[in-house]
């Protein structure tokens, strides 16, 4: 079977740990998203319930928005984000989920400047050979206590870093197929939980997926040239 970049994982938000399941109420995030004093929000990670996905984004593990719009009641927010990215703090849009009275997850829309993809690739670990790909200009984070999707915006969309049960993916789409990226040995069950459609076991390191199904090793553009040159 060909390999495809991983869809975004439903949005199924999160529950709260335990620990945490009365710390933060809606009660509690409505005040908060109305700002401080300095019209700045601040909202750890920890208290979100999320799996992780987010901490390579957001410097010291918080979310951190200098407030421009938003609905407390509604549970969005908009404004400037600081990341880890080391660009000036970029305009993003957060909106919170709260059933039965819990927290229960994050999207987090981002507006990035140009941006190339090895530089995403590597706040989660992974060292990508130049790929002939437009840059990235958004980040869209879907988050919860199973896992998280991060889609990479563009000229050419359809990239995404997936995490579920401690297991990652990159997937990156390129002319003539389709990077994959795994920091770990994934099984076959494993894979097919992260949403990337392949036969059997994909073992650590970059591959090259191929139309028709193959998949092979690569490091660098000249490894497999008739990919990266759409042959």
């Amino acid at each position: 079977m060909a390999c495809r970049s991983p869809p975004r994982l439903r949005r199924r938000y999160c529950r709260l740990p335990e620990e945490r399941s009365t710390g933060l109420t809606p009660h509690d995030l409505h005040k908060v998203l109305e700002g401080d004093d300095t019209g700045w929000i601040t909202l750890p990670l920890s208290g979100l319930g999320l799996a992780d996905g987010a901490e390579p984004l957001l410097p010291g593990g918080t979310l951190r928005l200098a407030r421009e719009d938003g609905d407390s009641t509604g549970l969005w927010v908009t404004g400037r984000v600081p990341l880890t990215l080391g660009t000036q703090p970029v305009l993003g849009r957060a909106e919170f989920r709260c059933p039965d009275g819990k927290v229960s997850g994050v999207t987090l829309a981002l507006r990035l400047p140009d941006t190339d993809v090895g530089e995403i690739a590597r706040l989660y670990g992974y060292e990508l050979p130049p790929l002939p790909v437009p840059p990235v200009t958004g980040l869209q984070f879907h988050g919860d206590a199973e896992g998280f999707t991060l889609a990479l915006d563009g000229p050419s969309s359809g990239g995404s870093i997936v995490g579920r049960n401690g297991r990652q993916a990159l997937a990156v789409p390129v002319p003539g197929g389709c990077v994959l990226a795994t920091l770990t040995d994934l099984a076959a069950d494993e894979v097919e939980a992260l949403g990337v459609l392949c036969a059997g076991p994909l073992p650590a390191g970059v591959w090259l997926a191929l139309p028709g199904g193959s998949v092979v090793p690569d490091r660098a553009p000249t490894d497999s040239p008739r990919c990266f040159r759409g042959h």
